[in-house]
């Protein structure tokens, strides 16, 4: 096979084009002035260069010569006559290739849909302390900004006095982190948690839970997402590998946290949710709350098929139906209703009218 290559002798840093006829006993290499220098294929060595031509060489000092050759099909046939100088390397066939290609069509999308879950999933939980609160202190101040807080005492102390309870169901390691409820004065019904422990609380919600039973289960709820790092997962999904490299090692920037507060209140998906609803039933009723009016919230949500606009915001961030509805139903029905320390109604039908 005839190719054509570039080659150099002793310190001369000019290289000469060629003509290479490649053979059984080795390579004959013609300059154009007709000189005629002979490769045994015992007497060279030959390695891959980076821009993917084949480099071959023998001699040393004056007698160093170095011949170069950059057709493919050159490169395979060397290795056809010589496997051993480059280790049986083989360009691969348009069969091959095609393989390759079609691989990669199916397991890079297969990876994305499959691996990155999981990796967003297991990464979620590693998130350090101080970084969840760096996070979560700064989508705080983007969705529930000081100005639109509610710091009535009362309702404050009802509605945490809530929170507090439920979380003396958890393990032994997680009863230290008390969950911090901030309400804010907006006639939205919306609930969403954040990273570090935050429950946002639109007073809208409160006064259409209207029971503090009833509220005690959207705070379940979301507790449950916090303990399941829902919100961190839905970071990681939203910021992609800028939020797995920057979060999850703990080098949260400024940038990065801002980026986190842009994302708005967390949105969960119907497995999230399916998670979240089940934690909360055994929640409830471990902390002595009747959780059948937080299911009935749940009914006459999923029955309001208009869609009320004070509704809108928790929508947008909580899907649900009837289905959910009767799932809760039905993980209630497994475990006998717990009695607990009854809550003073009249006392919390006085507190809720704080920041009206």
């Amino acid at each position: 096979m005839w190719t054509t290559g570039t080659y150099r002798r002793g310190r001369r840093r000019s290289r000469l084009p060629v003509k290479v006829d490649i053979n059984a006993a080795g390579l004959t290499v013609i300059a154009e002035d007709g000189e005629t220098t002979y490769f045994t294929f015992a007497a060279m060595t030959a390695r891959r260069s980076r821009d993917g031509s084949l480099r071959i060489e023998r001699g040393n000092g004056s007698r160093h010569e170095v011949l170069l050759l950059g057709d493919p099909k050159a490169i395979e046939e060397v290795n056809l006559y010589a496997p051993h100088l480059l280790g049986g390397w083989r360009l691969p066939s348009r069969k091959a290739a095609a393989v390759v290609v079609v691989l990669l069509l199916v397991l890079v999308p297969a990876g994305y849909f499959w691996f990155y879950p999981l990796l967003v999933q297991s990464a979620s939980g590693m998130v350090p302390a101080e970084v969840e609160r760096k996070v979560g202190q700064a989508m705080l101040d983007a969705n529930a900004p000081e100005k639109n807080q509610c710091t009535d005492p009362v309702l404050n102390s009802a509605v945490q006095n809530l929170a507090d309870r439920l979380a003396t169901t958890l393990p032994p390691t997680r009863t230290q982190l008390r969950y911090h409820i901030v309400i804010t004065d907006l006639a939205s019904a919306n609930a969403f948690p954040l990273p570090g422990g935050s429950i946002v609380l639109h007073r809208g919600m409160i006064v259409r839970a209207a029971t503090p039973e009833t509220l005690a289960g959207v705070l379940a709820h979301q507790i449950q997402h916090l303990e399941s790092h829902h919100p961190e997962e839905v970071i990681f999904h939203k910021l992609a590998w800028q939020g797995l490299l920057s979060i999850a090692t703990g080098s949260v920037s400024g940038r990065a946290a801002k980026l986190a507060a842009s994302i708005g209140p967390p949105a969960f998906g119907d497995a999230q949710e399916s998670v979240a609803d089940a934690g909360a039933i055994r929640m409830m009723l471990a902390a002595g709350f009747d959780p059948r009016g937080f299911i009935l919230f749940y009914k006459q949500w999923s029955l309001d098929q208009e869609g009320l606009p004070v509704l809108a915001p928790y929508r947008a961030s909580h899907p649900g139906d009837e289905r959910r509805a009767l799932r809760l139903e039905g993980l209630a029905g497994q475990t006998p209703l717990a009695t607990g320390p009854p809550l003073d109604q009249a006392a919390w039908k006085n507190a809720i009218l704080g920041c009206h």
